[in-house]
């Protein structure tokens, strides 16, 4: 054999190995061996085997005529791909020499059907019939025909013995993995062999439909009500998060919370058997034709599209049906045996789309079934599945299928979504388009569970596109969702001639969600929810019990089958049909609807929505109840948030502020900690009651910043009370209040100083004031990090915050000659009554140095820098420079850099911190704003950076620094600082003692 033909054989066996061995390692896998068949066979591997076995050249064999080139076109075949494919199975079971043989001989057969004698001159050497030349021509062809066949067998024997020998819990994997494969592709041989070797049939046909097919699905319709929108998949689909799932609970492995930008194309670059699971509204149908789409875009492979609830029968003959549909669909005329003949190949992706809309239960599983069969037949196909979560498990297909799950957008995949969906719109400028994205993103922040759901978020992008505003409260979003998905849609498109009444229809759900939280049972049989809502409507809404029943009738059958807000889901264990609402937040406005329309005052919605909110339950369903319950009754949401705050001040009082009402309300006495178990006793209760009210006051946060209106007594209180918890050392709840997007930003800020004024002054400990002074320095950190141009800090927020920061004056703890917290307080503070650092000597001057960059321990978690070092970066490299101590940090730097200049010649093996705080910052940025400050500002900046990229790369010598000491030595240059060492730009020097003495 030439090394040519031994190249491609390799080729060809070495692709054909890795769609076998990717199914049998997610067999495997599924049987608890995920990791033993991770093996990789390369054709650089088989021709290693040919090079070595075969010596003799095969090319002198063939009939005049016929050469190399030739031959390397059938090698390219997908008819020879799948003998390969069949041939590795054979040995991967071992042997089976009679189908080895029955192979080998296709082979032959098919080498002959490939070349007819087309041109017999070359081979007359006398003088015979025309007959006797195409015998000739056709033993000769089928003799080379054997012996090819011969060579791949051998191919494929090496590649089996590859996987088996590479494999680990060989006997298992084997028994497990490689029998349920190989047997599949062995079952369909006898089928697939007398397609494979028949003549070709016409599949001239199979370009003329992959351009219908790309020009029938390639555009989406976006959700819109004035116009259809069809708008091609490029410029708006979004690859969602597509996680690995548990085929038994259904759950995925992991929630996708890291961001996985490219595990869509994963998804369908590794297709094979494969089932997508999704909520309504999750982009099932849409994601599988656009994965469709990319695999025959990139591998070639033909797309066929089964839409299940199309089917009129179950029971289908699959060539035949395709048949039908390229005839109906594409107008594409292709025989049901063509068609046989792509499936045997497996040149195919075939798509069954919607498992979960077969309405009849048994025709689901009988089409559950008819899919398993599809997929033991045509073993080399890809096949992809579509199905809603829910209503999966009744028909769960077998352990040949992967399952996968489309998880929720990512706020990055929420904006590349709107940007899209504005941009297809055509009206927008680039600026305008930036912003109008930006102002979505900002007002739909507090609605994420809403905008994680594609379908939702595009009628929010219809909402928001006339005003070009969003409405300010989730209950307003709703309702304007529900009339749009209840009526309008409907009418402007005829779905349906009439539909029922909407505002009998809110009723009927509303009922029926109350019933579902109440229950925590989501998901009710149809018999069930009809006798339910015949009670609940017969009489207030409905005058008999008749036309009850008929309305139900009605309303569900408007709602099976639709994935907008209320739907049908699939059957129970018991095979009983449940309806569901599609999104959590949908039963949550229905049900939050029902119980203010039942319960009219403010004291039922205070004991209704307490013990959700001790467990930081059901936020939204809150939110909504208070929102509806403020529009029908003046200040309203306010009554309901004084009543939160009072109960939970009786109920989980402050331990801190108010310790003896603390102590009375859990029955603890004064020198009860006399003993040890005691005191854990006393510590485990303090921390549960501070966990509970640090829950509850940023659930209060929450309600407040969805609602419109609160009053003065209800903010006053509800500010005291985050205030509060910064006692406890928790920020949580002032953070909620503090974000620029809040509707209460502005008058929080301006009483915010004096209730931090009021309980500082209260303060009964040091720790407590400490903390509470820490907050006052660092609440900038909150607004910096929440702001943007759409929601900026305004001048009189700017004014509240140094109102606050002022406040802590009276009381920062003085210098004691102790390095701390309070002493970098005292720094950031910007006192005036800070020590002159030039008038230190060395020794003290370089301890004060070193304190620079150590890393204390925060008093409020999460709250502020970790070293004054990270604070001096943190403020000249805030985007939003308003909310950042520019000045404070400009002083000290003026303070530091006179000291610098003076104690320069020793700064030289400065002691290090104690706990040295690595930092990584844009230090480039940082030195640039810097250059219109003062010589002392500019040198004690470059030797902070300097400092920190040495201490960096000792706490991580394996830490490859941004920025160079060269770089640095350039910067100096540019600011016109000339006190940076030389010797330490050479790398001559070092500022810091050595690494070693860090463990030391």
């Amino acid at each position: 054999m030439t090394s040519v033909e031994a190249a491609v054989l390799a080729k060809v066996a070495g692709i054909a190995t890795e769609s076998v061995v990717r199914r049998i390692r997610r067999v495997a896998s599924g049987r608890g061996f995920g990791k033993g068949v991770a093996v990789e066979v390369t054709s650089e591997q088989l021709y290693r085997h040919h090079q070595g076995y075969w010596p003799a050249s095969l090319s002198g064999m063939l009939p005049a005529g016929l050469n190399q080139q030739k031959i390397d076109s059938f090698l390219r075949t997908p008819e020879f791909e799948t003998f390969t494919n069949q041939l590795i199975a054979v040995h991967l079971l071992s042997g089976h020499s009679d189908y080895r043989q029955r192979v080998r001989e296709s082979i032959a057969e098919k080498l002959v059907d490939f070349f007819p004698p087309t041109d017999l001159r070359h081979d007359v050497d006398q003088v015979v019939s025309f007959d006797d030349l195409v015998a000739r021509y056709k033993r000769k062809l089928n003799a080379y025909g054997i012996k090819l066949a011969e060579h791949l067998d051998a191919s494929c024997s090496t590649a089996a013995s590859i996987i088996k020998d590479r494999s680990e819990n060989q006997v298992q994997v084997h028994e497990l993995g490689f029998r349920e494969v190989a047997l599949d592709i062995l079952n369909s041989i006898d089928d697939s062999l007398r397609h494979l070797i028949r003549n070709r049939d016409n599949l001239t046909w199979t370009n003329l439909y992959n351009t219908r097919f790309y020009n029938y699905h390639s555009e989406i319709t976006a959700p819109d009500l004035n116009v259809r929108m069809p708008i091609n998949y490029a410029k708006l689909f979004v690859g969602p998060t597509v996680l690995e799932t548990d085929s038994s609970t259904l759950q995925p492995f992991d929630d996708g919370s890291d961001g996985r930008p490219d595990s869509f194309r994963r998804f369908y670059k590794n297709l094979d058997r494969s089932v997508l699971l999704g909520d309504p509204g999750a982009g099932k149908s849409t994601s599988s034709t656009v994965a469709a789409l990319e695999i025959h875009r990139e591998s070639n492979l033909i797309p066929f599209i089964v839409v299940l609830r199309e089917l009129i029968e179950p029971e289908f003959y699959l060539p035949e049906y395709l048949a039908d549909l390229l005839g109906r669909r594409y107008d594409v005329k292709a025989t049901p045996e063509s068609i046989e003949k792509l499936l045997y190949e497996g040149g195919v992706v075939v798509v069954f789309d919607g498992l979960d809309e077969v309405i009849n239960n048994a025709d689901r599983l009988t089409l559950a079934r008819k899919i398993e069969i599809v997929s033991a037949s045509y073993p080399l196909i890809k096949i992809l599945v579509t199905c809603r979560k829910i209503g999966y498990a009744p028909a769960r297909l077998n352990r040949s299928f992967s399952t996968f799950s489309i998880g929720p957008f990512s706020e990055e995949q929420i904006e590349e979504y709107v940007t899209h969906w504005f941009d297809a719109q055509g009206k927008l400028r680039l600026a305008e388009l930036d912003y109008v994205v930006q102002d979505f993103m900002l007002e739909s922040k507090e609605m994420l569970d809403l905008t994680q759901n594609p379908l939702l978020l595009a009628f929010m992008c219809v909402l928001y596109r006339g005003a070009r505003t969003l409405p300010e409260d989730r209950a307003s979003l709703y309702e304007k969702c529900v009339a749009l998905l209840l009526g309008e849609r409907d009418k402007h498109y005829k779905v349906v001639a009439e539909h029922p009444s909407i505002l009998n229809t809110k009723r009927a759900l509303s009922r029926v969600a109350h019933k579902e939280l109440k229950e925590q049972r989501y998901g009710r049989p149809e018999k069930e929810i009809t006798e339910d809502l015949i009670e609940f409507l017969t009489g207030p809404v409905i005058h008999s019990r008749e036309r009850a029943a008929e309305f139900i009738k009605e309303m569900l059958n408007w709602c099976r089958g639709r994935a907008w807000m209320f739907t049908d889901v699939g059957p129970d264990p018991q095979h009983r049909d449940l309806f569901t609402f599609t999104h959590a937040s949908f039963r949550e406005y229905f049900g939050a609807l029902y119980f203010v329309s039942t319960n009219r005052d403010a004291q039922s919605l205070v004991d209704h929505i307490f013990p959700l909110m001790e467990q930081g339950k059901s936020e939204i369903y809150a939110q909504v109840c208070c929102t509806i319950f403020d529009d029908a009754l003046l200040s309203g949401a306010s009554d309901v948030m004084l009543g939160l705050i009072r109960k939970l001040d009786e109920q989980q009082p402050h331990p801190i502020l108010n310790h003896s009402e603390w102590q009375r309300r859990f029955d603890i006495k004064d020198g009860a900690g006399s003993t040890s178990r005691k005191e854990n006793e006393l510590a485990d209760k303090r921390e549960e009651t501070s966990r509970i009210r640090s829950v509850a006051a940023a659930y209060l946060a929450g309600i407040a910043n969805c609602l419109p209106s609160l009053s003065a007594d209800a903010m006053s209180t509800l500010v005291g009370l985050a205030v509060a918890q910064t006692t406890l050392g928790d920020s949580a709840a002032i953070a909620r209040l503090l974000d620029p997007a809040s509707k209460h930003h502005e008058p929080i800020l301006e009483i915010l100083a004096d209730h931090l004024s009021r309980s500082m002054a209260a303060a009964a400990d040091t720790r407590t004031t400490r903390r509470q002074v820490w907050f006052a320095l660092h609440a900038p950190y909150l607004l910096a990090n929440m702001s943007s141009f759409a929601y900026p800090i305004k001048p009189t927020a700017v004014k509240a915050l140094n109102k606050v920061v002022n406040t802590v004056s009276p009381h920062l703890k003085k210098y004691d000659g102790k390095f701390d917290v309070d002493y970098a307080m005292l720094i950031q503070s910007g006192s005036g009554t800070h020590r002159r650092l030039c008038d230190l000597d060395a020794s003290e001057f370089c301890s004060v140095f070193s304190f620079l960059f150590d890393e204390y321990v925060l008093p409020i978690d999460g709250l502020g820098p970790r070293s004054v070092a990270i604070w001096v970066y943190d403020s000249f490299r805030g985007k939003r420079r308003e909310t950042t101590p520019v000045a404070r940090a400009a002083r000290f730097l003026k303070n530091l850099g006179e000291g610098l200049i003076r104690h320069q010649s020793s700064l030289f093996d400065i002691p290090l911190p104690s706990h040295p705080a690595y930092a990584e910052h844009d230090f480039r940025s940082i030195s640039e704003r810097i250059t219109a400050y003062p010589d002392s500002c500019r040198t004690a900046l470059l030797f902070l950076i300097a400092a920190q990229i040495e201490l960096n790369q000792q706490l991580d010598p394996m830490l490859k620094n941004d920025v160079s000491r060269k770089d640095l030595g350039q910067w100096a240059a540019r600011l016109r600082v000339d006190s940076i060492p030389s010797a330490w730009i050479k790398e001559e020097s070092d500022l810091w003692c050595p690494s070693s003495q860090i463990a030391e």
